[in-house]
């Protein structure tokens, strides 16, 4: 693929995502497209060199890249799934639900969104979070009561150790002399 090809075609995958984007109500033209490797925006950049597409992320122009691949569908596909993932956590930060694993409330909202493009990206995105949850189990935090009881229970064992004659580390017994 030549210079000029492998421009037009970025141009149009990143016309594409900016077209998802505003289906997704956000603004557009929040990728910079790039065909040559550069650091001078903040934000995504997707580019190809060397036969493979490319898409990397600058943060204070410091390049990470994000992923290399001879397809552009991977690209595009790695590109949205951003941009819901951004847009689940926006949602989640707006009406946070703090006694549960924050995924309970992202996932169900990843995959309304991804319902809303025209690719089958519903589909390999549930395949995606049930390999991660097989990986990590939902883990939702300890309630304020859950919270207390381990902590009497502590205090209580401590009391318990100091009756029994052995002091904690940090009690003045234990101190190293001055």
């Amino acid at each position: 693929m030549s210079q000029e090809e492998a421009a037009k075609h970025v141009a149009s995958l990143a016309d594409a995502l900016n077209q998802m984007a505003a289906t997704l109500r956000e603004p557009g033209n929040w990728i910079v497209v790039a065909t040559q490797s550069t650091n001078q925006h903040d934000g995504y950049q997707i580019g190809y060199s060397d036969g493979q597409f490319q898409m990397k992320y600058i943060e204070r122009l410091i390049v990470h890249d994000v992923m290399s691949t001879p397809t552009s569908d991977d690209v595009v596909y790695d590109a949205a799934l951003t941009l819901v993932q951004t847009l689940a956590e926006e949602v989640r930060q707006r009406d946070p639900m703090p006694l549960q694993d924050y995924r309970r409330q992202t996932f169900p909202t990843e995959l309304a969104l991804l319902s809303k493009l025209p690719e089958n990206w519903r589909a390999r995105r549930e395949r995606e979070q049930a390999e991660e949850l097989k990986r990590q189990p939902f883990v939702d935090p300890p309630t304020a009561e859950q919270q207390l009881d381990s902590t009497e229970f502590y205090y209580i064992n401590s009391s318990l150790s100091r009756v029994l004659g052995r002091p904690r580390a940090d009690s003045p017994d234990k101190r190293p002399a001055t």
